[in-house]
């Protein structure tokens, strides 16, 4: 065996995650604009870090609702948000109407 290719270790190697940057950019794309590739990493992600799952669909939601021009249902997209048990920095601040 070449001695360059002889492997240092015993522990396998892992793939590096992404930027929050790029797992950002997956999250606001629309689904299917998104690579084969790009959906199984964001996929990856998701099952490694549930606590975007949440988000990731309140997000999902509120663009739904806005491509589809359905400004009415905001105030029970809200209220959803509001009743997920979300993580600190997930939590936007919003102001009660008098």
């Amino acid at each position: 065996m070449n001695s360059s290719l002889k492997r240092t270790s015993s522990r396998p190697v892992a793939a590096q995650p992404p930027a929050p940057r790029v797992v950002t950019r997956w999250i606001l794309s629309r689904p299917e604009t998104l690579t084969e590739i790009e959906q199984l990493r964001l996929k990856s992600v998701l099952a490694n870090c549930p606590e975007l799952d949440a988000p990731t669909g309140h997000v999902r939601s509120f663009a739904h609702m806005l491509a589809d021009r359905q400004g009415e249902r905001l105030p029970e997209r809200l209220e959803a948000v509001r009743q997920e048990d979300l993580p600190p920095q997930f939590r936007g601040r919003h102001r009660s109407r008098p």
